[in-house]
Order: structure tokens, then sequence, then C-alpha cells
């Protein structure tokens, strides 16, 4: 199963996405934007903090970390 980076803004959504994938055992990492994600939401999950300005960062860490597959998620 292909790599999951999720990029995650507020709300339920991440972590919901996040327990999915440990559910189903899919490989996943977030990417979460600095003053809008709950990190509680996806304790202990491999991550990073991100700027909503910096998505050349995300790009950067999405490949660093061999993510196949994007989505964004939340407000």
């Amino acid at each position: 199963m292909r790599k999951l980076g999720i990029i995650a803004g507020g709300g339920a959504l991440p972590g919901q996405i996040v327990s999915a994938c440990r559910d189903t055992g899919r490989s996943h990492f977030v990417l979460a934007f600095e003053g809008s994600a709950d990190p509680t939401s996806f304790a202990g999950a491999p991550m990073e903090w991100i700027r909503a300005s910096g998505i050349s960062k995300a790009l950067d860490i999405a490949r660093r970390e061999n993510i196949e597959e994007l989505v964004l998620v939340g407000g």
C-alpha cells in the first residue's frame, strides 16, 4: 500500500484519517499546519510542523519521506 501524506489543518478529520491508517496498517506521515492543527488528534504519528506559506518545505518533506499520495484535510 502506498504511503499517505496527511496535510493537516484544524478539526477532527486529520485525526480520523490517522486512525484509519493505523487500523488498516497503512504507512502515513502528517504535515501539520502550525497554528491550526491539533497535535493531540494525531499523537504518536510521525509528523512535522509546516507553515501555510511553506508548501515547498512540505513537498521536500514528502519526497524525503517517500510519500506517494497526499491528502489535505481540516480547516
